[in-house]
């Protein structure tokens, strides 16, 4: 009997959740001029995070395609911001669309120059792109502001193989 009242308590949640995402993706099907035009800030705001966590959770999930049309959405709200044009870089990477994958990672450079996830996703996909020359650049660029990111340079390690640099011995 309590297992099925959690069942259901559980169930409940999960058909509220489908029921808000619904809403959400039929929001986004609006006009997007009138939404970004007539919306005040504050609404903008919480509309641009929702977004963002939904587009999240779907890409989370899997569903990268609806993921896409969502970060798509955030950054008609928030144009300046390059997090939902980084999101959607790898979104479309996820989804094998290189070109328009790279596209949006120019686009968030073009906002924040700095921005080392940019430069990252940027760097695998033109890898993906066959053109490791040019995603080296990318790599050791991203690796200049954080020398740190692991991610950055297990990328620079694959893309130096490929272009036949050899690796500096390990110390034993």
């Amino acid at each position: 009997m309590h297992q099925r009242h959690r069942s259901a308590r559980r169930t409940a949640r999960i058909a509220g959740a489908a029921v808000a995402a619904s809403a959400l993706l039929g929001a986004c099907a609006g006009d997007v001029t009138q939404t970004t035009v007539t919306s005040p800030p504050a609404v903008e705001a919480v509309n641009f995070e929702s977004l963002m966590r939904v587009a999240d959770a779907m890409r989370a999930g899997g569903d990268n395609v609806a993921a896409v049309g969502m970060y798509k959405r955030a950054n008609t709200i928030q144009p300046l911001n390059p997090e939902p044009l980084v999101k959607l870089g790898g979104a479309l990477a996820d989804l094998q669309a290189f070109n328009e994958a790279a596209t949006a990672y120019r686009s968030a450079l073009g906002l924040a120059a700095d921005n080392t996830e940019a430069m990252r996703g940027l760097g695998n996909v033109l890898l993906s792109l066959d053109q490791p020359h040019v995603a080296r650049k990318h790599l050791e660029a991203a690796l200049a502001i954080d020398p740190r990111d692991a991610r950055t340079y297990n990328s620079l390690g694959v893309v130096l193989g490929l272009i036949g640099v050899p690796r500096a011995p390990r110390a034993r």
